[in-house]
C-alpha cells in the first residue's frame, strides 16, 4: 500500500495499531525480567506509533511500501543508569529475540566527531516466543531504542530544538548543542568510574548478600522492593548464621531456593495482589527468613524480636506453613 492511498494507510495502520501497542509491551515486558534479574539499573518504556505520527513519517520519507518500510510502529526505549551494562544489555537482547537490524550510532563517527549515541535494534519474536495464545505477533517488528539517561536526556532536548521548529536553526547554535555531547560522554565514564569505586568500598556482606538475593528475586517477581529496608533487615538475618562467611550463606540460600522453587513461587502468586500482606513478603530478605524458620526459628525468633515487631514475623511463619511454634 503506498502513500497515495493515505486514507486506506490510516484505516490499515488504526485496525493494526492495538497489536503494536501489545508487541511493545511483549518486549518490555520479556527485557524487563531478564534484565532485572541481571541487576542491571534501567529505565523501559513502550508505546506504539501514533497514527498521525506513522502517516506523517510515511509522507516525509516518500516511502513506496510504509507498512514494509516503517520500521518503528512498535517501539521498546531502554534508558541505563550505567553505561558499563551495555554490552550485557546487547546480550541480552541478542539471546532473547531476533535481530534483523543493528545501528550504532557512534561506529559512524570519527574520533574527532560528536553526535547522537543510541544504538537502534529491529527485532521479532522467537518461534518460541511467539507462541502467545492472546495474539500473534508473526512478521511484525519492534524497534528497541537503547541510551544512558544523559544521552536520552540529550537526545529529547536536542530534538525538541532542532526538528520541531518552523525555520532551520543557524549553525552555531546548532554546534552548540552538539558541543554538549562531550558532556554527555564525561558524564557516563565519571558515573562508570564513581560507581567502581563505591563497590570496591561498599563490599559489606549485607549488600553482597542483598545483590545475590535481588537477582533471585527478581526470578519470581518483577515488583519493586525498598532497598534499605532491605540491608537494615538482612544485618540482623546474617548475624544467624555465625561464623559463615558470606560465599557459604549464599550457597545455603541458593539451595533453599532452588529446593523450594515452586512453593516461593506459590506464595508470590497467592499475595501478588493482596493489599494487605506481609510489607516483607515481596523483599529479597525473606528467601532468608523463610529458609531460617525451617532450620533455626527460635533463634530467629530471639534475635527478631529486638529490632523488629514479633507480628511481622508470625505473618510470615504462617504464609510459609511452618509447623514450628514461635511462641
Amino acid at each position: 500500500m503506498s502513500v497515495s492511498n493515505s486514507d486506506l494507510l490510516r484505516q490499515r495502520y488504526e485496525s493494526e495499531r492495538p497489536t503494536y501497542e501489545k508487541l511493545a509491551d511483549f518486549v518490555q515486558k520479556e527485557l524487563k525480567q531478564q534484565l532485572l534479574q541481571d541487576g542491571i539499573s534501567c529505565m523501559l518504556e513502550a508505546r506504539a506509533k501514533e497514527v498521525e505520527s506513522f502517516l506523517r513519517k510515511a509522507l516525509l520519507k516518500s516511502y513506496t511500501s510504509p507498512f514494509a518500510q516503517i520500521k518503528d510502529k512498535a517501539g521498546v526505549r531502554i534508558i541505563l543508569t550505567y553505561s558499563d551494562d551495555l554490552e550485557r544489555v546487547k546480550e541480552v537482547i541478542a539471546q532473547s529475540f531476533l535481530v534483523q537490524h543493528i545501528e550504532d550510532k557512534s561506529i559512524k563517527l570519527g574520533n574527532n566527531q560528536l553526535g547522537y549515541l543510541g544504538i537502534h535494534y529491529e527485532v521479532s519474536l522467537s518461534k518460541s516466543l511467539n507462541e502467545n495464545p492472546q495474539e500473534s505477533f508473526e512478521g511484525k517488528v519492534c524497534e528497541i531504542q537503547l541510551h544512558t539517561h544523559a544521552q536520552n536526556l540529550w537526545a529529547e532536548i536536542s530534538h525538541e530544538l532542532l526538528y520541531k521548529t518552523s525555520h532551520d536553526v543557524p549553525v552555531e547554535i546548532q554546534r552548540n548543542i552538539y558541543r554538549l555531547l562531550a558532556l554527555v560522554e564525561l558524564f557516563d565514564r565519571e558515573i562508570k568510574d564513581a560507581r567502581y569505586a563505591i563497590q570496591e568500598e561498599a563490599a559489606q556482606p549485607d549488600v553482597k548478600m542483598l545483590e545475590r538475593l535481588e537477582k533471585h528475586f527478581y526470578s519470581f517477581t518483577t515488583a519493586s522492593f525498598n532497598r534499605e529496608l532491605s540491608l537494615e533487615v538482612l544485618e540482623t538475618l546474617l548475624l544467624l548464621f555465625e561464623n559463615n562467611g558470606i560465599e557459604k550463606i549464599e550457597e545455603i540460600i541458593d539451595l533453599f531456593i532452588k529446593k523450594n522453587r515452586g512453593k516461593i513461587q506459590e506464595k508470590f502468586s497467592n499475595y501478588c495482589d493482596d493489599n494487605r500482606r506481609n510489607p516483607l513478603l515481596f523483599q529479597p530478605e525473606v528467601f532468608v527468613i523463610f529458609e531460617r524458620l525451617e532450620e533455626d526459628p527460635f533463634r530467629l525468633k530471639e534475635l527478631w524480636i529486638k529490632n523488629f515487631p514479633l507480628s511481622v514475623l508470625e505473618s510470615l511463619a504462617n504464609i510459609w506453613g511452618t509447623t514450628v511454634e514461635l511462641e
